[in-house]
C-alpha cells in the first residue's frame, strides 16, 4: 500500500482578484518568507502564522551610499595609480599642482561620503534600539 492511498484527494480553490488586490497580495507574499503564492494564500486563508519580513528604508539608503562609496574608492586607487606613474616620470616642472587640486578634490569628497556614511548608522542604530525597547516609531 502506497502513502498516497490514504490522503483524500486534494481540491483546488479559483478565486478572482482586480489588479490592485492582486499586487497587494503578490506584495504581501514577496515580503514573507513562502517560497510559493499558493503556500502563502492557503496560510493565510488558515490562519496559520506568517512571517513578514520589513525592510528599513534608512538601511537600503545606507547600502546605496556604500556601494557609492566603494565605486568612488575603485576609481580613486586607479587615479592614485596614474599619478603614482606620472611622479615616476615628472621633471622637476611639471603639473604637479594641478595633480594635487585634483587629489584634494577627491579626498573632500570622501570626507563628505563617510560623514553621510556615519550620520545613516546612527540613524540605524537609534531605530535598532527604538524597536529593542518597544517604544512606538
Amino acid at each position: 500500500m502506497k502513502k498516497d492511498e490514504n490522503k483524500p484527494p486534494k481540491t483546488n480553490i479559483t478565486i478572482s482578484v482586480r489588479p490592485n488586490e492582486y499586487r497587494a497580495i503578490y506584495r504581501a507574499f514577496c515580503n514573507s518568507g513562502f517560497i510559493t503564492l499558493g503556500r502563502y494564500a492557503k496560510s493565510v486563508l488558515l490562519k496559520k502564522p506568517v512571517a513578514v519580513f520589513y525592510r528599513s528604508k534608512s538601511l537600503d539608503e545606507l547600502i546605496t551610499t556604500m556601494n557609492q562609496i566603494k565605486n568612488e574608492m575603485r576609481s580613486a586607487s586607479e587615479v592614485f595609480g596614474d599619478l603614482k606613474d606620472r611622479l615616476h616620470t615628472m621633471g622637476p616642472n611639471s603639473e604637479m599642482s594641478s595633480w594635487g587640486t585634483i587629489l584634494n578634490k577627491m579626498y573632500q569628497i570622501h570626507l563628505t561620503k563617510m560623514e553621510e556614511i556615519r550620520v545613516l548608522m546612527i540613524k540605524n542604530y537609534e531605530l535598532c534600539l527604538q524597536k529593542s525597547i518597544g517604544s512606538p516609531t
